[in-house]
């Protein structure tokens, strides 16, 4: 699961040579963590590691929640928008921690537990946009691995407006946690400086997060 976790989403050729096996013992092997979810395969057959890994993560989940709900609330107060650190769970992101913002006439609500695809929305396509490229990449996927951020509007909720960047921590890289932090709003934000609060907020988590 070490290398699943250093190089997902991997290929079952790339895993098996990896581990120095043939692909069909791999094969096997993969077939037996998936049915207790600890390894997820994805719809081009490469496998990241599955959710059922987080109950024996408790102390990572425990660290996480800590800092990132700090992150969260200081990023709402900072640019007035609705906060989230999202991780991936399968084909699904998933909110982790939100704090509403407080910035204007309508307020978004994120839901602290909903999912949706995790091709779809700024905060599955930041996610995305930090793995090794893949031949069907979406073109948001594309834009945001080369702008650092993503941005979309009305993908998940009408009228609301999401931005995010990937949180790049090499304990949550240990782990095999994939998450992102973000912001969505009922107006559209000035980009400029909502990427900048992100960025400083998330390089501010990762450190805090390494320990640093």
């Amino acid at each position: 699961m070490s290398v699943i976790a250093a190089r997902g989403p991997i290929g079952m050729a790339t895993l098996a040579q990896a581990l120095g096996v043939d692909r069909r013992i791999c094969y096997r092997l993969v077939a037996t963590l998936e049915a207790h979810a600890f390894v997820t395969r994805l719809a081009d057959g490469t496998a990241i590691l599955g959710p059922g890994l987080l109950p024996l993560m408790q102390g990572v989940h425990a660290r996480l929640r800590l800092h990132g709900q700090t992150a969260v609330d200081a990023l709402a107060r900072d640019t007035g928008q609705t906060a989230f650190l999202s991780v991936a769970a399968g084909e699904d992101c998933l909110a982790l921690l939100a704090s509403p913002g407080r910035g204007g006439l309508l307020e978004i609500t994120y839901r602290v537990g909903a999912r949706h695809p995790i091709g779809r929305g700024a905060a599955g396509i930041a996610i995305l946009s930090a793995r090794p490229p893949q031949p069907d990449d979406s073109a948001q996927v594309m834009q945001a691995r080369r702008d650092g951020w993503s941005a979309t509007s009305g993908e998940l909720q009408p009228g609301a407006h999401g931005v995010a960047v990937p949180l790049h921590a090499g304990f949550l890289s240990r782990a095999g946690i994939e998450a992102c932090l973000g912001v969505v709003s009922a107006q559209p934000p000035d980009l400029s400086s909502t990427v900048d609060a992100l960025d400083t907020a998330a390089t501010r988590l990762a450190a805090q997060l390494d320990g640093a």
